[in-house]
């Protein structure tokens, strides 16, 4: 799956979440979602994607708000869906590789399913135990982000 990203909303991401709030993260990922709900960009999730995760029937893809990230051939997306804020979707994909793993996760970042693909391949379910480091590690990632920096030297 290929995912395209412009460099003016790479460098907007980072500003974005590096000053998403003065007042520090509340519990859980509020403060990130509030933030990419307000200044994400317009996207959409795969219908089979979404049908994987029963977030839709299969028949059209689900609507969202994203922040993304791009290292390399590593892109990395966090989803908040319009139609319901407390349906998150993190996405890592490898464009060399051309797979990707999909993390639904509650709003205080506890996994509720898991699932990987290759690009023209079918999802396949990944065990909730088997998934959990990698999907703790991008909830890590994003609120690390999501942190206020200290003022530098």
């Amino acid at each position: 799956m290929q995912i395209p990203v412009r460099s003016a909303w790479v460098i907007g991401a980072f500003a974005m979440l590096f000053n998403v709030s003065a007042h520090g993260t509340g519990p859980g990922l509020d403060d990130l979602i509030a933030s990419v709900l307000r200044n994400g960009r317009d996207g959409q999730l795969p219908p089979h994607l979404s049908l994987v995760l029963g977030l839709g029937s299969g028949d059209a893809p689900l609507q969202v708000k994203q922040a993304v990230l791009r290292e390399g051939s590593e892109v990395r997306v966090f989803n908040v869906s319009v139609a319901d804020h407390k349906n998150i979707v993190i996405l890592r994909t490898n464009e060399q590789k051309h797979s990707t793993k999909a993390y639904l996760v509650t709003t205080n970042g506890k996994l509720r399913k898991a699932v990987s693909y290759e690009a023209g391949g079918e999802p396949h379910m990944t065990e909730k135990a088997a998934a959990g480091g990698a999907a703790a590690d991008e909830i890590k990632f994003w609120t690390t982000l999501n942190q206020p920096r200290a003022p530098g030297p």
